[in-house]
């Protein structure tokens, strides 16, 4: 997995809605 995507998931699990990739992002 790259990085890229490893890190598009962290920030869709982040639990902190500030943070985290909207469906608009």
């Amino acid at each position: 997995v790259s990085d890229n995507a490893k890190d598009l998931v962290k920030r869709m699990l982040d639990p902190d809605p500030k943070r985290r990739l909207t469906a608009q992002e």
